[in-house]
């Protein structure tokens, strides 16, 4: 990639804050102005298929940055507000997660799911969504610095999205067990062309809504990216086998991954 600026915007948003409700608050104000400025420097961004703007303080906004799904401008701010507060953001973590969504990836959740009398269980197929980002171990839920994707989000093709998965890496297997079938599961941030995800067709209902799909198993280990956890999850996550569902409707946006807190 290449890299251009700082450049200056003609915007002056600590006078009132008012540019932060004018025409150029939207993400497409900031990047058309950014386009602008950086054109004296040789810039075009009809040349690259994905443009990071990087915008060290957003005070103008509520979140750390903004990507359409399948998109090609990524919003970056170095501060944002919380509750009224500027926050710093690590920009590399925030670039890596915006790049997923303009790669089609959407957010990693987790699920809440309840037994017929109401009470929170592990497992069922009655489920709501728990947190928007709840899965920490994947960059696009609630993963902190640089982390792998689940391996649903690596192998999804929803809505044209590249499949980073080899042929060999997944398997689909029945839902009802089969006498003395083993799988061994290699670890889903290595690079191998083993297998690395089990598929299980599933039904569940998720916020009043049916949905078709599969659970998707995976093994991880702290290596590489996933190097720089805690160390409490060495003492679980690592070492077992996680299990999400996804639903397969990609054109309802259900292909989103729920990690089970199983």
């Amino acid at each position: 990639g290449d890299v251009f600026g700082w450049v200056t915007l003609p915007i002056d948003y600590l006078q009132g804050l008012g540019e932060c409700n004018g025409p150029n608050s939207s993400p497409n104000g900031w990047t058309n102005l950014g386009n602008q400025a950086a054109a004296a420097t040789g810039f075009n961004a009809a040349n690259y298929n994905k443009v990071i703007y990087v915008i060290p303080d957003g005070y103008c906004t509520t979140y750390g940055g903004y990507a359409d799904i399948g998109g090609s401008k990524i919003m970056l701010y170095g501060t944002h507000q919380v509750g009224g507060q500027p926050n710093t953001v690590s920009v590399p973590r925030n670039g890596a997660h915006e790049m997923g969504h303009a790669l089609r990836r959407l957010h990693a959740s987790t699920l809440r799911c309840t037994n017929s009398a109401g009470a929170e269980v592990q497992m069922s197929n009655n489920c709501t969504m728990a947190y928007e980002y709840g899965d920490p171990f994947d960059i696009m839920g609630y993963a902190d610095g640089h982390k792998h994707m689940n391996v649903f989000n690596k192998g999804t093709t929803a809505n044209g999205a590249e499949n980073w998965l080899a042929p060999g890496n997944t398997q689909t297997v029945s839902s009802t067990p089969v006498s003395g079938n083993t799988y061994t599961l290699l670890p889903a941030n290595q690079n191998t062309t083993g297998l690395k995800v089990i598929k299980i067709p599933k039904s569940l209902t998720v916020g009043g809504a049916g949905l078709t799909g599969h659970y998707y198993l995976e093994f991880r280990q702290p290596e590489g990216f996933d190097a720089s956890y805690p160390s409490q999850y060495n003492q679980g996550y690592f070492n077992g086998v996680s299990i999400r569902f996804a639903g397969d409707n990609f054109a309802s946006g259900s292909n989103k991954s729920y990690l089970i807190q199983a």
